[in-house]
């Protein structure tokens, strides 16, 4: 009954843009009758799961992309650690921070999104070439004061504009980064004096870090061949 449900849902998301599962298994442990299921999960774009965490804190960042190109993103824990995630859909284009309880301010660059996680077969990945602006979020229960962005190590001069809500902007050329690998960073304050510097890599022509190596083999080691 319950793998009839997953057929169902596969079926009325498939004309969807995206479509993000949630669980609590990692793909790789998931074995027997249920295995078929895990097979059904590659029609999604991203897989939220747990129980693994972050494996007592030695594995920080417990991220795969499967050879069909869907995202499994582990989360660490609430009960001890207070983790969290704050995920956003912008312009069908998915992004994610993983933040700790009661710390802040929170930022999500929304565009350009994160390399390491673009999703080729099912995200318009050109839509970062077209676009006009620089997007994040910030978040804080105190007033942001301050919202800089540079990239490569060097200011944008734009001004970082505060549209409504979380959402800031920022002017951009992403001609100027064209090709290869950059670094996008955003430096966010609050009323309460309270700072946070969040770098992420990004890229125009679709070049790609890789991910690290033990939680992808963590997590895309299948466990019914062990």
């Amino acid at each position: 009954e319950d793998l009839h449900g997953l057929e169902n849902l596969v079926e009325k998301s498939r004309n969807h843009n995206l479509s993000i599962w949630f669980g609590h298994y990692p793909l790789s442990t998931v074995s027997g009758q249920f295995s078929y299921g895990r097979n059904l999960l590659k029609y999604g774009d991203v897989y939220l799961c747990g129980h693994f965490h972050t494996l007592g804190n030695t594995v920080p960042q417990m991220h795969a992309v499967h050879r069909d190109g869907h995202l499994e993103l582990e989360l660490g824990d609430w009960k001890d650690n207070r983790r969290y995630r704050i995920l956003a859909v912008d312009h069908d284009l998915i992004s994610f921070s993983d933040v700790t309880f009661n710390k802040w301010p929170v930022v999500v660059i929304t565009n350009p999104k994160d390399a390491h996680y673009g999703i080729k077969a099912h995200e318009p990945l050109n839509r970062i070439r077209k676009s006009t602006h620089i997007r994040l979020l910030v978040f804080s229960p105190y007033d942001i004061t301050s919202v800089q962005i540079s990239i490569d190590d060097v200011p944008l001069l734009p001004r970082v504009e505060h549209v409504e809500g979380p959402l800031y902007v920022c002017l951009w050329q992403p001609e100027l980064y064209s090709t290869g690998l950059h670094r996008i960073t955003v430096t966010a304050k609050d009323a309460k004096d309270n700072s946070v510097r969040h770098t992420r890599t990004f890229s125009i022509d679709g070049s790609r870090p890789v991910l690290k190596l033990i939680p992808a083999m963590i997590l895309l080691t299948d466990g019914q061949t062990l």
